[in-house]
């Protein structure tokens, strides 16, 4: 019988995955080393083709591309902190005028 040499490693991982790691790891019965051998056992056994997927653009979309580049130079772009702003605005002045349909 050959003994398989076995190495630990070290890795992060953001605190909500590992939640859900652990959720899946008692539900199953089985240890964090386990369930993260399989995923790497899967990962490593796909097609390499299939873990990253590389297309071609079509035409239309390097257009788009290039029309955004050419905003962003002019200074035509919006923060997405703005963004997410203007719409948590909206959202609330749209349940203000709910609201006030429903007192009415």
């Amino acid at each position: 019988m050959t003994s398989r040499m076995v190495r630990s490693v070290t890795i992060s991982l953001p605190a909500e995955m590992l939640e859900e790691l652990d959720r899946m790891r008692k539900c199953q019965h089985r240890s964090l080393s386990e369930l993260l051998r399989e995923a790497f056992r899967c990962y490593l056994s796909s097609e390499p083709a299939r873990r990253i997927p590389i297309a071609d653009p079509d035409p239309g979309e390097l257009d788009a591309l290039e029309h955004g580049r050419a905003q962003t130079v002019r200074g035509e772009f919006m923060l997405l902190e703005d963004l997410l702003n203007d719409l948590d605005a909206d959202r609330r002045a749209r349940r203000g005028k709910k609201s006030q349909k429903d007192c009415e």
